[in-house]
């Protein structure tokens, strides 16, 4: 697998007008490919988590060792120092988890000028997406956020 992970994501604050830094991001894989109406997004355990870096990107997760007989056995091994390894992306439902109620209560606090706000709608935003059968080479997740509204759509 490349030094990149095959899911990366990219979170721009449009009421700074800077890159998100700091957010804390996990990531997980809810279900195989199937009819839609039978998802179930409450997977309650990630895979893999990340903070976003200085450009507000995570482009590696730091991977959880798989555990017991669960899916995600394949596609995530344990390398000779006990690290998760993430091996191939494999298709199936997966979820990403944005902590944003913990990134604004920090940008807040280092404001200089206290202009920034707290507050926010939303506590987290979480973004479900599909990778097909036979699954693309790359993922990205972009998300504009701001304390009141976020949107989303499949990057390059």
């Amino acid at each position: 697998m490349s030094s990149r992970h095959p899911i990366t994501c990219h979170i721009l604050d449009t009421s700074r007008g800077k890159p998100a830094t700091n957010v804390q991001c996990k990531i997980y894989r809810i279900d195989n490919v199937k009819d839609a109406s039978e998802y179930f997004t409450s997977v309650n355990v990630p895979f893999g988590t990340a903070q976003t870096n200085s450009d507000g990107r995570v482009s590696n997760w730091t991977i959880d060792s798989p555990t017991g007989s669960e899916d995600k056995a394949t596609f995530l091994t344990r390398d000779d120092s006990g690290c998760g390894k993430w091996e191939k992306l494999v298709p199936g439902v997966y979820k990403i988890k944005f902590e944003t109620k913990a990134y604004f209560n920090q940008a807040s606090s280092q404001s200089e000028d206290n202009s920034l706000s707290s507050r926010t709608f939303f506590p987290f935003v979480e973004v479900c997406f599909v990778v097909e059968s036979p699954p693309d080479n790359h993922y990205h997740i972009p998300l504009l956020l701001s304390n009141h509204s976020y949107s989303t759509y499949r990057g390059s």
